[in-house]
C-alpha cells in the first residue's frame, strides 16, 4: 500500500526521503513492522530509521533489521505504476507551468521557483 507520494526534482537525496518517511509515521502515529525497497543509496536511512524505531520500541528485536532490501525484478510494479503517473500527468502539469511562465507568473530564471 502507498503511504506517501511527493514530488520532487530528484529522488536521490536520502535526507528528504528519509523526511518524507519519518513525516508519515508521525502522521499515522506509528511505524510499519517492516518496510521495503530497492537497495538504492536513498533508501538506506529509511532502513536504518525503521530498524532503530523498532529495536528502541521493542528491545526484542536487537539484532534484527526490520527492512527488506528488493532485488530489481521485483521492484517492476511500482516502477510501472511511476511511470505511467508520470507519463499521464507530466503533460498537463507542464502545460500549467507554461501558463505561469507566459502569464509571468512564474519566472524561470529565479532559483527558489525552479
Amino acid at each position: 500500500r502507498i503511504l506517501w507520494m511527493k514530488v520532487w526534482h530528484s529522488n536521490r537525496n536520502p535526507q528528504l526521503i528519509l523526511s518524507y518517511y519519518l513525516s508519515t509515521v508521525e502522521e499515522f502515529g506509528f511505524a510499519p513492522l517492516v518496510t521495503q525497497s530497492d537497495p538504492g543509496s536513498e533508501n538506506f536511512g529509511i532502513a536504518n530509521a525503521q530498524t532503530m524505531l523498532r529495536q528502541m520500541h521493542d528491545p526484542a528485536l536487537a539484532g534484527f533489521i526490520q527492512h527488506c532490501w528488493m532485488r530489481t525484478k521485483k521492484n517492476v510494479m511500482p516502477e510501472i505504476a511511476w511511470s505511467q503517473l508520470r507519463r499521464r500527468f507530466s503533460p498537463g502539469f507542464e502545460s500549467l507551468l507554461e501558463e505561469g511562465v507566459q502569464g509571468s507568473l512564474f519566472d524561470i530564471d529565479n532559483t527558489l521557483q525552479q
